[in-house]
């Protein structure tokens, strides 16, 4: 098999566990009310979706990529 149908191979498995991934998750600690001189925290949970446009378009230019790497008949 070519290095280039290896490669696009590998990039399509990539791209479909991007599709399966919920996202990255992070959590920032921002002030909130306090009484005095006790501060009060508050944990806030921020999530970043993948953006199923960009893996769309990856996965048709892969196709691409593995038809134009394919042997001409």
């Amino acid at each position: 098999m070519k290095p280039l149908a290896l490669f696009a191979i590998l990039l399509i498995v990539i791209v479909i566990a991007t599709f399966a991934y919920d996202g990255v998750n992070y959590t920032t600690t921002e002030p909130s009310l306090g009484h005095g001189s006790s501060p009060v925290t508050m944990e806030k949970t921020h999530t970043i979706p993948p953006l199923p446009i960009v893996g769309s378009v990856a996965v048709l230019g892969i196709i691409l990529l593995l038809g134009t790497s394919a042997k001409k008949i």
